[in-house]
């Protein structure tokens, strides 16, 4: 491509750095209702499910309040900004485990780090001194796998159907062709 006007260009360049850099000292403030400037933060953390010694992928993370939504990576992690400095209450969510709710308190300019652990819905509620009555045992394998499936379609983009590798039971070869 050949242009007929190259420092027509390289002023279109400069003027889109320019106003990138604006944008970017503008991301660590948010403004009010009555138009003012108020300072913000990050949140950032881990969800983790202690039961299978996993990180949790897709799950949602939540600021209550402000609209703010950020969705769990691979390896469980989370950054949800630029958050409003001061308290705020974070609710994470995911198919087949307990909502998990806790509160914060955001620095401006800072990143506060807030790691959760979400609990199967299928184990029951724990007091910490109560004796533990087990039931018979249940491989719950599939459920899991099935619910990380129905949050990978429920994210997706594109419109998708995504189903665990569980739903082909158990295969040797490796081979499902």
């Amino acid at each position: 491509m050949k242009t007929k006007h190259p420092l027509a260009f390289v002023c279109l360049l400069l003027a889109a750095a320019v106003s990138l850099s604006d944008s970017a000292r503008a991301a660590s403030f948010a403004t009010a209702a009555d138009g003012t400037t108020l300072p913000t933060g990050t949140i950032g953390g881990r969800i983790f499910n202690p039961a299978t010694g996993q990180y949790v992928r897709n799950a949602e993370v939540r600021v209550e309040g402000t609209g703010l939504v950020a969705t769990s990576a691979d390896a469980g992690a989370y950054t949800v900004g630029p958050v409003p400095a001061g308290p705020a209450t974070l609710t994470v969510t995911s198919t087949g485990y307990r909502t998990a709710t806790a509160m914060v308190t955001v620095a401006s300019g800072a990143t506060v780090t807030r790691d959760f652990d979400l609990v199967s819905t299928l184990e029951p509620n724990r007091d910490s001194g109560a004796i533990v009555k087990l039931s018979s045992f249940v491989v719950s394998s599939v459920r899991e796998g099935a619910a990380k499936a129905i949050m990978e379609q429920r994210n997706s983009m594109n419109v998708t159907n995504t189903i665990s590798s569980d739903s082909f039971g158990d295969n040797p070869d490796g081979n499902l062709g």
